[in-house]
């Protein structure tokens, strides 16, 4: 095993993977995924996060410096990679975040307990003691009411694209410089996509993937393709996996990928006559699905699991925030208008006008989430004669913001977000972060914790908003910025979630 941690490090070290923020693996989607079945996570705003392999600590440096008030600890095999990324905190000056050279088999006993755990881009990569080693690390140092979030390849679907790697690693045996066995890598697989005979599964399958291998980042092909370990896993081993260490699947982080609340109720009753748990009932969706990677959420066996069925009920405590793009869609064998919210294919239809209501009020309130309380008020005046129970009301509404969650036409968050400007004030102010990765950076991480490429306008203008410059002198050293306002400019940052509230 030390031979493949060493080549592991080496390669990083040779192509750092130097990726940023990554949405589902933020405190506040983890809560979020957690409160709709019924557990009570950690407050995100004063919590203690773990993040191993964080390479250059790009999803924690955000993070900390949007929760002041929270703790950051990352842990990277790479010295190349945590040098870079405690540069970047020292030159930020970001006081609660700590980068360390570390072998995750070397953690310390006396580390404390952490309320996040973070893997990303971790568990399938590694050697199983590796493997093992973090599933004992979170049962050593998950808090009470502690959430892990572990991503990982999965079965059945990724061994298609196991295919691809296979002939990558055959191309570039005895090749040792990473940047040719990538170069090798690529060649095998635009050679065989181009030169396939028929018009069989097999050539679809290479053409899908030719893409994003023959165009992807170094460091993606590298460390995905052609890494010296790639082991994906059935969702049912995972979960065993897990409880050999005290601890309980709780669900996705992405709401999009809970494909258990998408499959028709019959359908749903015949995989629970063939399921005797959690764990094989989500194996089998994972059959039908064909589904190649999962972003697992875990908790202490003790706080609970999973608790589906209470999710219409825990979202009344929650915020949503969405921004529904609104069609019309005909009228319903009533005479009902019908509007349609979403983009096409995850959309949902309505005609009550309650929920159409709420839907509209939220984009409306956008960047900002709304209290549910709040959401149900803006439905419950809308309600038409004869249906005026508030509590009825509320129920109704919670199971469209539930059907909405798992389309990903609306968020959830587990605390409000005033921290995110609604609208540009007079002295408008981007995150530090952001304002340094607009200068060095190809892409910046909104307050929503989401990735966005970079242009000239962001490259000129983020920079200046440190909050010492008005509207005005932000206008003046944009005048040659044509066709486009400071307040038009500003109104399209605020609303891609680029301004810090006051």
């Amino acid at each position: 095993m030390d031979e493949i941690v060493e080549k592991l490090r080496a390669d990083y070290d040779a192509v750092a993977y130097e990726a940023w923020e990554h949405f589902h693996a933020h405190p506040d989607r983890i809560a979020a995924a957690a409160a709709v079945r019924g557990l009570v996570p950690p407050p995100v705003d004063r919590c203690r996060v773990l993040e191993v392999a964080c390479g250059i600590g790009g999803n924690l440096l955000p993070m900390a410096e949007q929760m002041p008030g929270s703790r950051f600890v990352g842990i990277d095999l790479s010295p190349r990679q945590i040098e870079s990324g405690s540069a970047i905190v020292r030159e930020l000056g970001l006081t609660n975040i700590e980068l360390r050279c570390q072998d995750l088999m070397d953690f310390p006993e006396d580390a404390g307990d952490f309320d996040y755990i973070i893997a990303h881009g971790f568990y399938s990569w590694v050697p199983k003691p590796v493997r093992q080693k973090l599933m004992n690390v979170c049962q050593r140092h998950l808090a009470k009411n502690g959430l892990a979030f572990i991503s990982y390849n999965t079965l059945p679907g990724w061994r298609t694209k196991g295919v691809i790697r296979d002939m990558m690693l055959y191309n570039a045996r005895g090749v040792t410089n990473p940047a040719e066995r990538v170069k090798c890598g690529r060649e095998i697989v635009q050679f065989v996509a181009e030169h396939v005979v028929g018009t069989n599964y097999y050539r679809d399958l290479l053409r899908e993937f030719e893409p994003s291998v023959v165009n992807g980042d170094d460091s993606y092909v590298l460390h995905e393709h052609l890494a010296a370990v790639n082991e994906p896993l059935y969702v049912r081993d995972f979960v065993s996996d897990a409880k050999a260490y005290g601890l309980a699947l709780v669900g996705d982080a992405n709401a999009k990928d809970e494909y258990w609340e998408r499959i028709p109720a019959a359908l749903r009753e015949r995989i629970l006559k063939m399921s005797g748990d959690v764990a094989e009932r989500e194996q089998y969706v994972d059959f039908l699905m064909n589904r190649a990677f999962r972003r697992s959420v875990l908790c202490r066996t003790e706080a609970g699991g999973d608790a589906t069925d209470a999710a219409v009920n825990q979202i009344r405590k929650l915020h949503v925030a969405g921004k529904p793009v609104e069609k019309p869609a005909g009228v319903n064998a009533a005479g009902q208008a019908i509007f349609q919210f979403g983009t096409e294919p995850e959309v949902v239809q309505l005609s009550d006008p309650r929920p159409i209501a709420a839907m509209r009020y939220l984009y409306r309130a956008w960047p900002s989430a709304v209290p549910f309380s709040e959401l149900a008020a803006v439905a419950f005046a809308h309600s038409p004669a004869g249906q005026t129970d508030p509590e009825k009301n509320a129920v109704a509404l919670s199971h469209v913001i539930e059907t909405c969650r798992v389309l990903g036409v609306v968020e959830l968050w587990s605390r409000p977000t005033d921290f995110i400007a609604p609208a540009a004030g007079q002295y408008p102010r981007a995150t530090r972060v952001a304002r340094w990765q607009a200068a060095h950076q190809p892409s910046i991480t909104s307050l929503r914790h989401l990735r966005i490429k970079t242009d000239d306008l962001l490259r000129r203008i983020v920079p200046l908003l440190d909050g010492t410059r008005d509207r005005d002198a932000i206008g003046a050293e944009m005048a040659q910025h044509p066709d486009q306002t400071i307040d038009s400019i500003l109104g399209g940052l605020a609303s891609a979630s680029l301004l810090l509230g006051e």
